[in-house]
């Protein structure tokens, strides 16, 4: 987990490039590490934003501006409020109906979701599922009900009459 943010590690771009200007193709093999290129094409995996063709070097005070813009607009992992584990969620149920599931729980983590967004999907199971599954319940009971009612009466026909005689009689 990261623990530190890039400001904390980072020597100020000047220093760096100062560092830089000061070594020569000598100081590394083949000019490795020094920023510059031996041959005049982008650095594989570089964006052109990132290289100084006239130079023939990265500015490494460009790179070091973007990933600090980076970082501040992604915030460092550990301000997402993620858990190690799938296990470390602290979840409040507030229906009785919903309960904690483990499995559910290790795809959120894997999926890289913070406490408040799981805590989000369990609220929302409780506002949302509980009631669907309690008129789903009701349903379901109303129907075996009506079944055992056409059982009793002798059929379905013999029920259709009782039926309309109790909702006149009601």
């Amino acid at each position: 987990m990261i623990e530190h943010t890039f400001e904390e590690h980072a020597e100020p771009a000047a220093k760096v490039d100062d560092t830089i200007g000061a070594m020569t193709n000598d100081d590394f093999e083949d000019g490795a590490g020094t920023g510059e290129t031996t041959d005049e094409t982008l650095p594989d995996g570089l964006p052109e934003k990132f290289w100084d063709s006239e130079r023939q070097q990265i500015p490494t005070d460009e790179l070091a501006k973007s990933y600090r813009a980076l970082e501040q607009k992604l915030g460092s992992y550990d301000g997402l409020n993620i858990p190690e584990s799938p296990d470390d969620y602290d979840i409040d149920i507030n229906d009785q109906g919903i309960q904690i599931d483990p499995g559910v729980n290790a795809k959120l983590h894997e999926a890289g979701f913070s406490q408040d967004q799981v805590q989000l999907v369990y609220d929302l199971a409780g506002e949302v599922l509980s009631p669907m599954m309690g008129n789903l319940a009701s349903d379901l009971a109303i129907e075996n009900d009506k079944k055992r009612l056409i059982e009793h009466f002798g059929g379905e026909q013999k029920w259709g009459e009782i039926s309309q005689q109790i909702k006149a009689w009601g």
